[in-house]
């Protein structure tokens, strides 16, 4: 079958769908992360609409037992008014800057991270995290009496983290930083 020419020139343009980039500024960026009992933490949010959302965090806890430092990104919907888990179809964290580690018996020791080193990129999960050090403490028998020997303390000194999740074909990023 022949195609008259005038069906090419009435032919609609293809159109070639780009992904948008969708940014969102999270609400804890300029500040050191918030200090407890337990350690520095910062959780920030980033909305994408009123069902889901992202959730990234930095920590540095220390239990005196066990302290870890690390930082994770977590998509997030929500039902009934909790937030639950939601599975992404790509969900990454990268990150870069300090921190310190003390040990009770030892001196103050500054330690860097950079992005290649801490880039977690999942395909098909709920959560992207990354631990950069995790120490438990020690009980020891002596005579004459027990010792339990402290975990290290880790604190933040400078941090900058992307997260990104990708779903429905939209990427949601965020950039959390702490100075």
């Amino acid at each position: 079958m022949i195609v008259p020419n005038t069906f090419l020139v009435f032919r609609q343009p293809i159109e070639v769908a780009t992904t948008p980039i969708v940014s969102r500024p999270g609400g804890c960026n300029g500040t050191t992360p918030g200090s407890n009992l337990f350690g520095q933490i910062s959780d920030c949010n980033s909305d994408i609409d009123g069902r889901r959302r992202i959730r990234y965090t930095t920590y540095a806890q220390n239990l005196g037992f066990y302290s870890s430092v690390g930082f994770k990104t977590r998509r997030q919907t929500r039902f009934l008014g909790i937030w639950w888990l939601t599975n992404a179809q790509n969900i990454s964290c990268e990150a870069e800057g300090n921190y310190e580690s003390k040990c009770p018996t030892t001196t103050l020791r500054t330690y860097n991270y950079t992005r290649p080193v801490t880039r977690v990129n999942l395909t098909n999960e709920d959560k992207a995290e990354y631990v950069m050090s995790w120490n438990t403490g020690q009980l020891g028998i002596k005579n004459p009496k027990p010792t339990f020997k402290l975990a290290q303390k880790y604190k933040y000194k400078i941090h900058t983290s992307d997260h990104t999740a990708r779903n429905n074909n939209f990427d949601y990023s965020a950039r959390m930083i702490h100075n």
